[in-house]
């Protein structure tokens, strides 16, 4: 859901926890003066089925990884994060994780578990004027015609208060002028597939749904920049249409370029759109693999992409990345192989695309919030 820029300041308790350091020795992270990013949470997905979901800390101050945090303070929930980590976003002081089957909301300040809130595949959450808003695949029913659902979560009672109807199971969303744009993909009956071509658009006041924008079939990740326009992703079909990124304008409520991206993830940080792309290719029977940068000023994509040093042969599987809001450093994250469990890999570059270090994670090492911590209580 976003491997997205998020931070918020908080502090956290001592911890006894295994951790693993870089395996190279490049110049450690450096931070501007009077940083508020010091670490990263990262929500490893696990192997699909096997319901190994864990949660890791990145302490970027020694650049350091923590393994397993949210199983090791909370031994006795049941299942640990479960399946399938979809999105992690943090907020008021609380953490919000989506899995395959809720949403698990921790203290900030201590990572215990607060409560949990069960729904079928929660796929992205943003927050406005004190709420939460959950994409969801909704409850399973009236195959092949049932259609995913938006909630919404009151932040303080954190209570589902809301719901609506929008389009075939509903990834990311963004939020302008009082609306939801939600990204709809597929229907949910595999054997006779259809794909959903729409963007849902939510009125947030009366919390219905105002419109749809006709984009492209199965579509994904959403972001949006300073002017309001929205870029979202489609998927393709996996064979004879590939994936491709759009733009929306929100004055017009249209697509109004298309930018031949293919993308399995991104993220916007400061006017440039980062992009990973892992796409499968019939024609050579495996996949091909691309790490694109769109300069939304120049509107133009970088030439090269945001790796410099030649280092891409190094990554194995491209699933996710995210980019420091305040150093502009860009972290990768390699699955290696989405279906045999094993711990994956996170990369660190520097803005000027050339790698600072690598370490090991968890398996399938996915999504990324930023966050501010005191490291010195993490040992």
């Amino acid at each position: 859901m976003n491997l997205k820029s998020k931070f918020y300041a908080f502090s956290m308790i001592a911890l006894s926890l295994i951790a693993a350091s870089c395996e190279n020795e490049e110049p450690s992270t450096t931070f501007p003066e009077n940083s508020t990013v010091a670490g990263m949470f990262v929500l490893n997905e696990g192997t699909f089925g096997a319901g190994n979901s864990t949660l890791s800390f990145v302490d970027l101050k020694n650049d350091t990884l923590y393994k397993d945090i949210f199983g090791k303070v909370n031994p006795d929930v049941s299942g640990n994060l479960g399946d399938a980590g979809n999105c992690i976003a943090i907020n008021n002081g609380k953490v919000y994780i989506l899995t395959s089957n809720f949403v698990e909301i921790i203290d900030a300040a201590t990572c215990k578990h607060i409560k949990r809130l069960e729904m079928n595949s929660p796929r992205d959450i943003k927050f406005y004027k004190g709420n939460a808003y959950v994409s969801s695949y909704g409850v399973m029913k009236d195959i092949p015609n049932y259609k995913g659902v938006v909630y919404e979560i009151n932040t303080d009672l954190l209570e589902v208060t809301k719901e609506v109807t929008v389009g075939y199971q509903p990834e990311e969303m963004v939020i302008k002028d009082n609306k939801l744009y939600v990204a709809n993909s597929i229907s949910p009956d595999y054997n006779n597939t259809e794909y959903d071509k729409n963007v849902s658009v939510i009125n947030l006041d009366s919390f219905t749904l105002e419109k749809n924008i006709e984009v492209a079939i199965n579509m994904h990740r959403m972001e949006i920049d300073s002017k309001g326009n929205i870029y979202v992703s489609s998927r393709g079909n996996y064979f004879d249409i590939p994936s491709n990124l759009y733009v929306i304008d929100t004055n017009k409520d249209a697509v109004v370029d298309t930018l031949d991206i293919t993308v399995s993830d991104m993220c916007l940080s400061n006017d440039k759109i980062y992009v990973t792309s892992a796409q499968w290719s019939s024609a050579i029977g495996g996949y091909e693999y691309s790490y694109s940068l769109y300069d939304i000023n120049k509107g133009n994509v970088v030439p090269g992409g945001f790796i410099t040093d030649g280092s891409t042969n190094d990554i194995k599987f491209p699933y996710g990345v995210a980019v420091n809001p305040e150093n502009n450093d860009i972290y990768v994250t390699d699955a290696i192989d989405t279906y045999i469990p094993q711990n994956g890999k996170i990369y660190c570059f520097g803005a000027d695309g050339k790698k600072k270090w690598t370490m090991e994670g968890e398996i399938i090492p996915a999504h990324i919030a930023f966050t501010n911590i005191n490291a010195d209580i993490l040992k």
